[in-house]
């Protein structure tokens, strides 16, 4: 029994941690280049959403459009960064769209060989996070072990 949990636990977080540093990885090899676009649309979207399968819950999310021009014409993006937040706190989501005024030039990050992969943030950052939560897991991994070991009889 005590081999079966162990096992389990750290097959578990070796796929986590995998996948965390494989994603890293390709963050790390992307080209990423800049460019300037401004801001067309920046509004509060939201939805009402079922939770449990019985409650209703407000939930909201920005809504960023920009344009950007990279010589063959207006091309739009409304992706501000990799991860698409939601929140049930409309007063988050419009503290994260002020930054994002209708006309407000910004810079864009976009990836050459898909001019229609853009972000207001840079992706590259990302890199950290999968990184600590790489880092994370395998700290988690090796405690829930250590725990498995030394409890189960």
């Amino acid at each position: 029994m005590k081999f079966a949990c162990l096992a389990t636990v750290t097959i578990i977080v070796l796929v986590n941690v995998i996948v965390c540093l494989r994603q890293s990885w390709v963050l790390l090899r992307k080209k990423i280049y800049q460019c300037r676009g401004s801001i067309v649309v920046s509004r509060v979207g939201g939805a009402e959403e079922w939770q449990d399968g019985r409650d209703k819950l407000a939930m909201f999310w920005p809504e960023v459009v920009y344009e950007y021009d990279l010589g063959s014409g207006k091309l739009t993006g409304n992706r501000i960064s990799m991860a698409f937040r939601k929140s049930s706190n409309r007063a988050e989501v419009e503290k994260i769209i002020s930054v994002y005024r209708v006309g407000k030039e910004v810079k864009l990050f976009y990836n050459p060989d898909d001019v229609t992969e853009t972000y207001l943030k840079n992706p590259k950052r990302q890199i950290s996070t999968f990184l600590l939560i790489a880092l994370g897991m395998a700290v988690f991994g090796a405690l829930m072990d250590w725990m498995i070991w030394v409890v189960v009889t």
